[in-house]
C-alpha cells in the first residue's frame, strides 16, 4: 500500500479527522516527507489541511471505502480457498489407514521381531537407554 493511501487510512479510521501528528505516529515515514505527501492530497481535494487537522474530502472517503472493499474482497476469497482446501484435506485424508490402526501394525512388527530372536541387535547404550545397533 503506498503512503498516499495509508494516510487517508489513517485519517478515516480516526473518524475522518486527525492532527497531522496522529497520523505522523501512524505512519511509518518521516515528518518531512508525511508533510509533503499531505500536501499534495491536499492539492488534489483528498483531504483539508486546517491547521494542524487533516479531514477526509469525499473524494479521499471515496479512495478509502474502495481500499476496504477490495481488501474485503480479498479477504473472502482467501477465506473460500481455505475452505475449499480445507475439504479436499479431509476427503484425502479419509481415505488414509487410520494412525491408530498403523501403530498397532508396528507394535506388532516390533513383538515380531523380539520373538524371532533377533534381540542380539539390541543392547543397552549409556545410562540404561535400549539402542538398535547397525
Amino acid at each position: 500500500m503506498n503512503t498516499e493511501l495509508k494516510i487517508l487510512e489513517i485519517i478515516w479510521d480516526l473518524g475522518g479527522e486527525a492532527s497531522f501528528y496522529a497520523v505522523v505516529k501512524r505512519v511509518d515515514a518521516g515528518t518531512d516527507y508525511v508533510r509533503i505527501v499531505c500536501q499534495s492530497l491536499g492539492q488534489h481535494d483528498y483531504i483539508d489541511w486546517a491547521g494542524s487537522d487533516l479531514i477526509l474530502r469525499a473524494k479521499g472517503r471515496l479512495e478509502v471505502a474502495k481500499l476496504k472493499k477490495a481488501r474485503a474482497e480479498k479477504e473472502e476469497k482467501l477465506k473460500a480457498r481455505e475452505e475449499q482446501i480445507e475439504k479436499e484435506v479431509l476427503s484425502v485424508t479419509k481415505a488414509l489407514p487410520s494412525y491408530h490402526k498403523m501403530d498397532k501394525k508396528a507394535d506388532i512388527d516390533d513383538r515380531d521381531y523380539r520373538q524371532e530372536g533377533n534381540h542380539s541387535k539390541r543392547f543397552t547404550g549409556k545410562k540404561g537407554h535400549t539402542v538398535l545397533g547397525y
